[in-house]
């Protein structure tokens, strides 16, 4: 799916890497554990395609 956006979840400090990871076009955001399903779910409300229906209700997420 080429206009699929991307969210990185990882365990390691990849600030060495922003510029690599600037290049990932798909590439909409890094989250670096931990975090709580609060915060991936407003990343993941952040980079959804404004055009297709939220997986989640915004209003829902945003009053966490």
């Amino acid at each position: 799916m080429p206009d699929a956006a991307f969210v990185l979840i990882s365990g390691h400090d990849l600030s060495s890497l922003q510029q690599q990871m600037a290049r990932l076009a798909a590439l909409k955001s890094h989250l670096p554990k931990p975090f709580g399903w609060r915060k991936l779910a407003k990343e993941i409300l952040q980079v959804w395609p404004a055009h297709l229906a939220a997986p989640l209700n915004r209003a829902d997420v945003n009053g966490l």
